[in-house]
C-alpha cells in the first residue's frame, strides 16, 4: 500500500489514495450522523434497561453505596446522549460545510475531534499507569498496537478534513480574490 502523498503544507491529496479529501470529509460526515444515531438509539435502550435494574437495586438492602452507583449510571447515561447528540451537531456542520463550500463550518469538527483525539491518549495513558502492574509484556504490547492504530486512524481522518478545509479555504479565497479584481 502506498503512503498518501502530501501537498508542501503537509496537508492531504487524497482520501485512502483513492477520494478526494472533500469526498473523504463528506463520508466522515455521513457515517458520522449514522453512527452516532445509531449510538443515541442504544443509549436510550440502555437508559431504559437502567430503570427496570434500578427496580431490582431498589429490592436489595437500602444501601447509600447503592444509591451512589445509580445516580452514578444515571449521570453518565446523560453524558453521553449529550456528547452524542454534541457530535451528531458537529458531523452535520462538517457536511453542510463539504457541501456549501463553507470552510468556517468544518472548524467545529476540527476542534471536537481534535480534543477527541486529546481525551483518547490521557484515557489511554491513565488506564496503562492504572492497569500496568497488572499486565504481561505481551499484554501491554497488545494493547499498545491497538491503541496507536486506533489513534492514527483518528489522527488521519483529521488531517483528511483538514486538508478539506484548507481546500475549501483556498478556493473561497481565490473565488474572492478574482471578485475583486
Amino acid at each position: 500500500m502506498a503512503l498518501p502523498r502530501l501537498t508542501s503544507a503537509g496537508l492531504l491529496f487524497f482520501c485512502c489514495n483513492c477520494f478526494s479529501v472533500r469526498t473523504g470529509a463528506k463520508t466522515l460526515a455521513v457515517l458520522g450522523l449514522i453512527g452516532e444515531a445509531v449510538e443515541i438509539v442504544r443509549s436510550i435502550a440502555y437508559f431504559f434497561a437502567l430503570q427496570k435494574a434500578q427496580e431490582h437495586l431498589d429490592q436489595l438492602e437500602d444501601n447509600f453505596r447503592i444509591e451512589q452507583w445509580k445516580k452514578f449510571l444515571i449521570v453518565s447515561v446523560y453524558f453521553i446522549l449529550l456528547l452524542l447528540l454534541l457530535s451528531m451537531i458537529v458531523s452535520a456542520t462538517l457536511l453542510c460545510g463539504i457541501i456549501g463550500n463553507k470552510h468556517k463550518l468544518l472548524i467545529p469538527w476540527l476542534i471536537f475531534h481534535g480534543l477527541d483525539l486529546v481525551a483518547f491518549v490521557i484515557g489511554v495513558a491513565v488506564v496503562y499507569m492504572v492497569f500496568f502492574k497488572g499486565l504481561t509484556v505481551f499484554h501491554f504490547l497488545a494493547t499498545f498496537i491497538v491503541t496507536t492504530l486506533i489513534l492514527g486512524q483518528g489522527i488521519y481522518y483529521w488531517l483528511v478534513v483538514y486538508s478539506a478545509y484548507a481546500d475549501i479555504k483556498d478556493d473561497n479565497t481565490d473565488i474572492a480574490n478574482l471578485a475583486r479584481s
